[in-house]
């Protein structure tokens, strides 16, 4: 932040908490379309209802995903089990961006966010 690095210790999450932020991202589903003449069903997915719960859910995972991978954070608010709950403490910690460089680190097993952000393709020539 601001020119330095900063180093966060976390770890990847158990299994019944990757399940967890699952079944949140589920929860948003998009409305069914029912046919209509030559036109056929179909699930809309850009319905604006849809898609401001699908966010919602996304943040709410993301806030569990770093709450219980990231012992600094729930260090000091131990304890915390309803999803909404982590939600609110955790979103007031960090910005939207730094939230979203912690739970994609988690998620991915703890890669290196200097070695992602700084990736480079090399090509190779086959001759």
């Amino acid at each position: 932040m601001h020119g330095q690095d900063i180093q966060v210790e976390c770890h990847r999450v158990s299994q019944a908490v990757d399940e967890q932020v699952r079944a949140l991202r589920r929860t948003a589903q998009p409305p069914y379309i029912k046919p209509t003449g030559t036109t056929p069903g179909y699930y809309d997915e850009s319905n604006a209802a849809y898609l401001i719960a699908r966010d919602k859910n996304d943040k709410i995972a993301r806030s569990v995903v770093i709450y219980a991978g990231c012992p600094a954070v729930s260090a000091s608010k131990p304890g915390l089990v309803v999803a909404e709950t982590i939600h609110d403490y955790v979103r007031g910690l960090l910005t939207d961006t730094v939230l979203d460089m912690l739970a994609m680190t988690i998620q991915a097993g703890g890669l290196e966010l200097v070695d992602r952000a700084n990736f480079t393709l090399t090509g190779t020539s086959e001759s």
